[in-house]
C-alpha cells in the first residue's frame, strides 16, 4: 500500500473511531438512564457507583474522540481504544454479547490504526 493510500486509511479509522467515541460519550452524559445498565455492578469493588463509573467512562470517551480528531499520540490512544473497547465486549460476559459485538469489531478497527501508524 502506498504512503498516501496509508494516510488517507489512518485519517478515515481515525475520523470513525472519534465519532463512535464522541457520540457514545455525549448520549451517555444526555441520558444516563439509558446506559448505566450497561455498567456492570462490580464496578462498585473498587468505591464507584454505576453512576460515577458511567460518568467518568462518559469523559473517557469524549476524550478520546477528541483526541483522535487532533491528531494527538494516535498510537498511543489507538492501543488504550482499543483495550477500553475489548473490556466494554468481554467484561459482561457473553450474555450482552448481542449488543457488544459492534465493540469487538470497534476494537479491532483501533487496533488496526495502531498497527498502520
Amino acid at each position: 500500500m502506498r504512503a498516501e493510500q496509508v494516510q488517507k486509511t489512518v485519517l478515515l479509522l481515525r475520523i470513525s473511531l472519534a465519532f463512535v467515541f464522541i457520540y457514545a460519550g455525549l448520549r451517555s452524559l444526555i441520558n444516563p438512564s439509558d446506559w448505566v445498565g450497561f455498567v456492570p455492578e462490580w464496578v462498585s469493588n473498587f468505591g464507584f457507583t454505576r453512576e460515577n463509573a458511567l460518568f467518568a467512562h462518559s469523559l473517557l470517551d469524549i476524550a478520546l474522540g477528541l483526541l483522535f480528531l487532533g491528531n494527538v499520540k494516535v498510537k498511543f490512544f489507538s492501543l488504550i481504544a482499543a483495550i477500553l473497547l475489548f473490556v466494554i465486549a468481554l467484561a459482561p460476559g457473553f450474555g450482552l454479547l448481542d449488543i457488544t459485538f459492534r465493540d469487538i469489531g470497534l476494537g479491532i478497527a483501533a487496533l488496526a490504526l495502531f498497527f498502520a501508524i
